[in-house]
C-alpha cells in the first residue's frame, strides 16, 4: 500500500537521545528516541553478545526495511554501535502513540474492547498480515503485545519482527511446509507448530494466532486457561481438539454469531481447511467495517 510518508535525512540519526523505555523483548529493549531534528522515533536496541546471532538480527532488519503498509510499523533506519559494551544494533522505527493493543485494553472495563472497535482492529491486523503474506513473509508471533495502536489515526499496526520468516513462493498455498522451527508465544501458537514434525505452513499458523488475538479483544482474557508452566499450555494445545479452552463459544460473551463463526474459521485444526487472510477479510464479522 502506497503512503505519503514523512521523509528523514539520515543525518538526523547521527545523534539520538534515548528517553522512556517502552518495552523489552527476548533480545533487547525499545525506547523513545529524540532525533537531532527534534522528531521522535522508537529505538529498538538489540545487544550483540555471544548468545545472539548478529546475522539473524540483520535478517530482521532486511525483512522489515522492505515492508511499507499502513498496518505495519514503519522501519526508518538502523545502525550498529560497537563502542558500547556489549555492542548494540539500533533499529529506528516510527513511534505509535497509543501503545500496544494489550496496554489499551488494560485501561478499559473488563480489559476488553467494544465489539465495534474489536472489528476495526481485527480488520487492520488481517490487512497487515495479508500484505506480509503476499510478500512471502510470515510474522509468527501475532498477539496483543505485538500490535500497536495509533491514537491519532486509530490504526492498528503489526510490530516486532523478531521471529518473522521469509517463505518460498511454493509454500504460500494451503499446503506446503515452509517452517520447522518452534516460533511464537505458547498461548497464541497454532497446534501444528508443535505437532507437525515435517514442518508447517507459517501463514496458516499466523491465522490461528490472529484468531486468538481477536478472541482476546472480545473477552479480555488470554485464549488458554493460565498455567504456571508454558510447557503445560503447549501440551494442551497439542493434545486437545477444537477451540482454545479459555474462549467461551457463546454469543453473549463474543458479541455476535458472526464472531463465533469467524473464530471457528480461524481455529480449524487442519491448516489446509483454515482460510487465509484474504478470505477472512470478506467474512461477515468484518464486512461492516469501512
Amino acid at each position: 500500500m502506497t503512503q505519503n510518508l514523512p521523509k528523514y535525512d539520515l543525518k538526523e540519526f547521527d545523534t539520538v537521545t534515548l528517553g522512556k523505555k517502552l518495552g523489552a523483548g527476548s533480545f533487547g529493549s525499545v525506547y523513545v528516541g529524540l532525533l537531532a531534528s527534534g522528531r521522535f522515533v522508537a529505538v529498538k536496541q538489540l545487544e550483540l553478545s555471544g548468545e545472539v546471532d548478529e546475522g539473524e538480527l540483520n535478517k530482521e532488519v532486511d525483512v522489515h526495511r522492505k515492508l511499507v503498509h499502513e498496518n505495519i510499523i514503519r522501519y526508518l533506519h538502523s545502525s550498529t554501535d560497537r563502542t558500547s559494551t556489549p555492542p548494540k544494533l539500533n533499529m529506528y522505527l516510527e513511534v505509535v502513540t497509543g501503545g500496544s493493543l494489550n496496554s489499551v485494553m488494560k485501561t478499559l472495563p473488563g480489559c476488553k474492547l467494544p465489539l465495534s472497535v474489536a472489528k476495526v482492529y481485527a480488520r487492520h491486523m488481517l490487512l497487515g498480515l495479508e500484505y506480509l503474506h503476499s510478500n512471502g513473509v510470515a510474522h509468527r508471533d501475532i498477539k496483543g503485545d505485538n500490535i500497536l495502536i495509533s491514537q491519532d489515526t486509530g490504526l492498528a499496526k503489526l510490530a516486532d519482527f523478531d521471529q518473522a520468516k521469509v517463505v518460498q513462493q511454493t509454500v504460500r498455498g494451503s499446503s506446503g511446509h515452509g517452517a520447522k522451527t518452534l516460533a511464537g508465544t505458547p498461548y497464541w501458537m497454532a497446534p501444528e507448530v508443535i505437532t507437525e514434525e515435517s514442518g508447517y505452513n507459517p501463514f496458516k499458523a499466523d491465522v490461528w494466532s490472529a484468531g486468538c488475538t481477536v478472541a482476546e479483544m472480545l473477552t479480555g482474557k488470554a485464549p488458554w486457561v493460565p498455567m504456571q508452566n508454558p510447557m503445560g499450555v503447549m501440551y494442551k494445545l497439542a493434545n486437545s481438539q477444537g477451540w482454545p479452552d479459555a474462549i467461551p463459544r457463546d454469543e453473549k460473551d463474543l458479541g455476535s454469531k458472526d464472531a463465533i463463526d469467524f473464530l471457528d474459521q480461524c481455529f480449524q485444526r487442519d491448516p489446509k481447511i483454515r482460510p487465509d487472510c484474504t478470505t477472512l477479510l470478506s467474512h461477515p464479522f468484518l464486512k461492516i467495517v469501512k
